[in-house]
């Protein structure tokens, strides 16, 4: 995963020289649940990390980099987000926000419908942007939106950028099974990976 994070940084990243992209980044990170409405009135939630004043839940965002690139995150098969907190953390460390989507953990996951979601979640990013409301109003880089994902995620995010016009940059990212890599030489297991870095 750490490999396409970091291609997915490189395309949406705020200008970063000669950094060790593997390392934290200079933000601390908040962290927060949202609730996310869809075009239909119903709504989901989703797990929203950002660039914080100081770590922890509903901290205060940090405003001195702002506005910050949106990234909508797609969780593997029978996986719940939260198990992902330390990569989506990471990405909020380099100055990202990031929205991971909590539904179709299920056995039976409707990849349409999640697609949908992810998009949803971008929807919101933009939301936030233009509510003056918002504690994020005119924080959010909505010329730079992407998503990617883990595995069923990864293929979600693949089926939300190729219908939504937002999406900057999208990175899939697949496990042994999927890439039929083989396992690392520390027992981790390879990596594939797949970016689409066509800009709307």
């Amino acid at each position: 995963i750490l490999a396409s994070l970091l291609t997915l940084l490189s395309f949406l990243a705020l200008p970063i020289h000669a950094q060790d992209l593997s390392a934290p980044g200079p933000h601390a990170v908040g962290e927060r649940t949202v609730s996310v409405v869809r075009t239909d009135g119903t709504s989901f939630n989703a797990l929203f990390y950002y660039p914080a004043t100081q770590a922890g839940p509903n901290t205060p965002l940090d405003i001195t980099a702002a506005p910050y690139p949106g990234l909508t995150f797609g969780h593997g098969f029978l996986t719940q987000p939260n198990l992902y907190a330390s990569t989506l953390r990471h990405m909020a460390s380099w100055g990202h926000f990031v929205l991971a989507s909590t539904t179709q953990t299920g056995f039976l996951p409707s990849h349409a419908a999640f697609a949908q979601d992810l998009r949803f979640c971008l929807t919101w990013l933009e939301q936030q942007h233009t509510n003056p409301q918002s504690p994020y109003f005119g924080m959010v880089d909505v010329a730079r939106l992407g998503a990617f994902g883990h595995s069923m995620g990864g293929g979600a995010a693949i089926l939300a950028a190729a219908a939504d016009a937002r999406d900057d940059a999208t990175s899939k990212t697949t496990g042994r099974w999927g890439a039929g890599l083989p396992v690392g030489g520390d027992g981790s297991a390879g990596r594939g990976l797949c970016v689409d870095t066509t800009a709307s």
